[in-house]
């Protein structure tokens, strides 16, 4: 490689980490009010939740709310390294959401072609996760971006490698057992798969390789339903959520009765 084309590539590979760097740092600085801001309903009842567990109690028996175990032991892990104080919940959710960004850095520099991609990509991830507000922020739907972002790496980048199929499964389970109805990210892997490999045998093989991975990770994270308490408690939350659902039943006398 001729000298000059050398150097001029080093200027570019110096360019860039700087570009990355002063990425990362102004994303740090946009996230910053997220650690200041104030207790929400929701992040009370995931703290609430987690302190319980952590306290030696258990979900859906001593504490129960609606969403699946793995996030409230997540609240419960927080609440043993730090305390149930809002600004340790928050700080968190703010190196949480760190790692997202620097993952999305990471991966658009790998899957996109142009130079600013990753830092722009970087920065309105952040801007938009800050401008929602203290209410919906530190929510299942935060922590599911980063798993989301390495998902979407290996589906796009390490598709021919077998022993990513499985890792990328267990992603899904994990994204999936964070809140149940995540579980619909599988549509669209599937999708594409189907839609791309007009190999059959193999496109059997690889979601038979995703599929264990998901199962092994989703049953990993809902460990704590072996426990018989635990597991009763979940049921009758369900049927009571069942019975609620279905009142009053929606007829169309209701419809009538809701226009007067």
């Amino acid at each position: 490689m001729p000298i000059k084309a050398k150097n001029r590539q080093n200027q570019l590979r110096i360019m860039s980490k700087k570009i990355y760097i002063s990425t990362i740092i102004l994303s740090a600085l946009l996230l910053l009010p997220l650690v200041f801001f104030p207790i929400s309903l929701d992040l009370s009842i995931f703290a609430t939740a987690g302190k319980v567990i952590a306290d030696g109690g258990k979900i859906y028996v001593d504490y129960v709310d609606v969403k699946p175990p793995l996030v409230y032991y997540l609240f419960a892990m927080v609440y043993k390294i730090f305390s149930w104080e809002t600004f340790y919940l928050r700080l968190t959710d703010y190196i949480w959401q760190m790692a997202t960004i620097i993952s999305i850095i990471f991966v658009s520099k790998r899957i996109f072609s142009g130079k600013y991609t990753p830092a722009i990509s970087a920065i309105i991830y952040a801007i938009s996760f800050v401008s929602m507000n203290f209410e919906n922020v530190t929510q299942c739907e935060g922590f599911i971006a980063l798993p989301i972002v390495w998902s979407i790496y290996l589906f796009v980048e390490k598709q021919q490698f077998s022993k990513y199929h499985y890792l990328n499964g267990a992603l899904a389970g994990i994204i999936t057992g964070m809140k149940y109805s995540f579980g619909i990210i599988l549509i669209p892997f599937a999708l594409f798969d189907i839609l791309n490999t007009k190999n059959y045998k193999e496109l059997f093989k690889t979601i038979e390789r995703q599929a264990i991975g998901f199962l092994m990770a989703f049953s990993l994270v809902s460990l704590p339903f072996i426990d018989v308490d635990v597991r009763h408690g979940f049921s009758n939350l369900m049927q009571y959520l069942s019975f609620y659902a279905d009142n009053p039943p929606l007829t169309s006398s209701f419809a009538i009765y809701s226009l007067k």
